[in-house]
């Protein structure tokens, strides 16, 4: 079995678990409920996701590698088109003047 991928965050793993179940990568997690021991073990104990062979590992670590980068109109500034306020990507709306964004 090879590791794919390790972290603490549960939520994360058993999402990256899920993603590689829907394009019907073979794989397990483990160390999943060692969280609870957690001062009594290294911290090197996080839950992994591990696969049986090197085909699984490299179509796996792809797609994990694809889920885990970052959105880039997530990050990007757009301006509104009433008052020209510059507005973070997260808001969806204008704080200065309240008109929506454009979806064009």
């Amino acid at each position: 079995m090879i590791t794919v991928y390790a972290t603490q965050d549960q939520l994360l793993i058993n999402h990256l678990k899920n993603l590689l179940d829907q394009k019907e990568v073979v794989s397990v997690l483990e160390q999943v409920h060692l969280q609870g021991a957690m001062g009594e073990l290294p911290l090197t104990a996080w839950p992994s996701i591990r696969v049986p062979d090197r085909e699984q590992a490299e179509k796996a670590k792809a797609i994990i590698d694809e889920a885990m980068k970052p959105d880039k109109a997530f990050h990007s500034i757009w301006k509104c088109k009433s008052c020209g306020e510059q507005i973070e990507a997260q808001f969806t709306a204008c704080w200065n003047c309240g008109k929506e964004m454009s979806k064009t």
